[in-house]
Parts: structure tokens; C-alpha cells; sequence
């Protein structure tokens, strides 16, 4: 029996077919998740409807996933610039607005921003769940939900203006920092992986530059630190203080190049998610329509 010919319009696909031009291994579908194993190519998935081709020809770029998926990634990236733009904006009003104004702006804010990265971090539905494990994507989400929650409980102690701030609440919010900055690397690779099913080579190898150029100020920050206790500590302490504010300088302005760095990034990443998400509902759409073609009454 001679194997069913490639879908139109796509390469060839890449899982195994047997020898009748089935599917010969566990797939899900990229819309319910349903096995498609023992399938025609060119048939529909039972669960949804959705052509059998559209996974296993498709391949792993944005423009062939589920179009309700990559929205909510374009969406999600639109409430984290929203977010960050309004953290820029409270940071310049602070000396302006009182404590109390200050809070309420950083609960905002955090709403916000909690919506966007749990958009940004909604898992594929075409991936197998039960298999991902502790995946970037996962740390990312947990992460920034935990940042969040930790610069709250900063903000509500500044404003408390306590003598002595209370210990357990310290200890929740370094707890909660500490999980926050191991999300927001994994976000970064998560980006990464994201640019690369645009696909966007550039987007992606510019987001690591940023990841490691945080990591690299910080690193630099914390040696140099060292050295200038050192110095403090061994020659004149005026010798120290001039040697730590150099460093404070020198390391504020590669990190203020790196933060502007990351907000066009994050607009990049916008155009590049609404872009692919326009063009998987076009994909989806005609698939759709495709269906009452070649399969009447399916």
C-alpha cells in the first residue's frame, strides 16, 4: 500500500509513519493535547477536529500553534511593559507622592505584572505536561510570582517605617527574593527558547547577551565589593570609599545600559508574539476551512 503524500504547503513530517503512513509514535495534538498515535496524516483529531497534519507537519514554530495560545503570549508581554513602564514612572513620581499613594502604585503595579508573566509562562498545549517537570518555563512563572509577593512585603515595610522591622517578614521577603531571581534567569532562557519558535536568531542570542550581562555586573559587583572592604580595612578608609563608589558608578551605568536594553527587547518580543499569533489564527482559520473541503461532513 503506498504511503499517503505530504500536506500541501508543508515539509515532511517529523515523527514515524508505519508502514500504512500512520502515525507510529505518541503525539499529541497542538490544540487538545489528544494522542494522535495510529492516525492518517491526513485525517482529523478525534478530540477537536483539528487537521492531524497540523502537528506533525507543522513543525515547533509559533505561526502553526494553537492562535489562542500565541495571543495570550503577545498579551501577556503587553502587560509586563505596561508594568515595567509604570514602575519607571512611580520610581519618578516617588519624591512627589506619599508613602501610602507609593504602596497603592506598587500593588498596582504588581497586579499587573503578575498577569503578564502568568500570560507569557501559559504552557503549549501540544506539550505534554506530565513530562515537563521543573522546566524554565515553570521557575519562571513561580519565580516572578514570588518577587512579586517579596517586593510587596518590602514596600509594605518601608511604609511601616518601622524601628525595629519585624524578623519573620525579613526572612519571607529575602526567601521570596531569592526564588524571584532564579525566575527572572529563567525567564530569560524561556525567552530564549520562545525566539527561537519564532524563529528569531537574533532575538534569541541578544536575550542571552542581557542574561549574562546582568549576571556579569552583579558577579563584578560582588568581587570588587570585597576588594574595596579590603582596601578600607588595609590602607586609608578615604582610599576604600573612593574605590567602592567607582565601582557603584561604573557597575549603575552597565546595568542601566542592560535595563534599557531589556525594554526594547521586551517591545521586540511584543511585535514578534502579536506577529505569529496573527499569522496562526490566519494558518488556523484556513485550516478550518480546508476541512469542509477535503472532509464534508467531518
Amino acid at each position: 500500500m503506498t504511503a499517503a503524500p505530504p500536506i500541501v504547503g508543508f515539509g515532511g513530517p517529523h515523527v514515524a509513519l508505519d508502514a500504512q503512513g500512520r502515525v507510529a509514535e505518541s503525539i499529541v495534538c497542538r490544540r487538545c493535547g489528544y494522542d494522535l498515535k495510529g492516525l492518517d496524516p491526513h485525517s482529523r483529531c478525534p478530540e477537536c477536529g483539528t487537521a492531524v497534519g497540523r502537528t506533525i507537519y507543522g513543525g515547533d514554530l509559533l505561526r502553526f500553534a494553537p492562535p489562542e495560545w500565541v495571543e495570550k503570549l503577545a498579551s501577556g508581554m503587553l502587560w509586563i511593559i505596561v508594568a515595567v513602564l509604570g514602575s519607571i514612572a512611580l520610581g519618578l513620581l516617588a519624591n512627589f507622592a506619599v508613602p501610602v499613594i507609593g504602596l497603592a502604585g506598587d500593588v498596582s503595579l504588581s497586579v499587573v505584572s503578575l498577569a503578564g508573566y502568568w500570560l507569557v509562562t501559559t504552557p503549549d498545549p501540544s506539550m505534554d505536561l506530565s513530562r515537563e517537570g521543573i522546566s524554565a518555563r515553570v521557575v519562571a512563572r513561580w519565580g516572578a510570582v514570588a518577587a512579586i509577593i517579596g517586593g510587596l512585603v518590602v514596600s509594605f515595610l518601608q511604609v511601616q517605617q518601622l524601628q525595629a522591622p519585624s524578623v519573620p517578614l525579613m526572612i519571607v521577603a529575602i526567601a521570596l527574593a531569592i526564588v524571584g531571581v532564579a525566575g527572572y534567569f529563567a525567564l530569560f532562557v524561556y525567552g530564549r527558547r520562545l525566539a527561537l519558535r519564532i524563529p528569531d536568531d537574533g532575538l534569541a542570542r541578544q536575550t542571552m547577551i542581557v542574561m549574562w550581562g546582568v549576571v556579569a555586573c552583579y558577579g563584578f559587583a560582588i568581587v570588587m565589593i570585597g576588594v574595596g572592604v579590603a582596601a578600607t580595612s588595609a590602607a586609608s578608609p578615604g582610599a576604600g570609599m573612593g574605590t567602592l563608589v567607582g565601582i557603584a558608578c561604573a557597575v549603575g551605568i552597565a546595568l542601566l545600559v542592560f535595563g534599557i536594553w531589556s525594554i526594547v527587547l521586551l517591545f521586540r518580543y511584543r511585535a514578534a508574539f502579536k506577529s505569529a499569533a496573527e499569522q496562526a489564527r490566519r494558518s488556523w482559520y484556513a485550516d478550518i476551512a480546508e476541512r469542509s473541503v477535503r472532509f464534508p461532513g467531518a
